[in-house]
């Protein structure tokens, strides 16, 4: 299908829901393995995966304003990609809610990160994919995401440096290369009072 115009936003009515879900996305134009990619999931990460994100630290636990959020990259191993922002709202919260989002994410993109939100991100990504690899799924998961993507296996050896390699500079300039706030589409679904 095709994107809706940039900035767009549009609402799915679902009766009886209780909580207003929330997609915040557009597309990160990279494909798994480009130039930025590794960079861009790295500011992903400090984004919004894991308790010392800036979505999870500021909206939720900080503020009180959602259930859940998280960022994420998605959809990227046969076509350029997409950022994707999950969250889930309580209906008297959702306005402020995206606000306080909307200001991370604006922050975000026009700051960067830090060194040592960098250096922990790091670690984390590197943690995260070495225990994956410790189980039988996650190695044949792992696997096939490189047959998938025409990566050698030996990239399995390899991801941990090349994540650990990873400048702020090149980290923070990939962030406004490829993204833009202003374009974001979003999608609420649930009840209309």
């Amino acid at each position: 299908g095709t994107l809706p115009p940039s900035g767009e936003q549009v609402f799915v009515n679902i009766p009886d829901k209780a909580s207003i879900s929330v997609i915040l996305g557009q597309s990160s134009g990279l494909r798994a393995g480009e130039p930025g990619w590794l960079a861009l999931q790295a500011a992903t990460h400090a984004l919004g995966l894991g308790f010392t994100s800036r979505l999870i630290g500021n909206v939720r636990d900080r503020e009180g304003l959602t259930y859940g959020i998280s960022a994420k990259l998605s959809d990227d191993t046969y076509r350029p990609g997409a950022l994707k922002i999950a969250g889930t709202f309580a209906p008297s919260l959702l306005e402020k809610g995206l606000t306080s989002t909307r200001r991370e994410i604006e922050d975000w993109w026009k700051n960067g990160i830090t060194a040592d939100e960098l250096a922990y991100h790091q670690s984390a990504m590197t943690g995260k994919f070495l225990v994956g690899l410790e189980t039988t799924e996650g190695l044949a998961t792992q696997l096939m995401l490189c047959a998938q993507r025409g990566f050698e296996i030996k990239w399995l050896d390899d991801f941990p440096a090349m994540v650990l390699a990873l400048k702020l500079e090149e980290v923070n300039t990939v962030i406004k290369q490829q993204l833009d706030p202003a374009k974001m589409v979003t999608v609420k679904a649930g009840t209309v009072n």
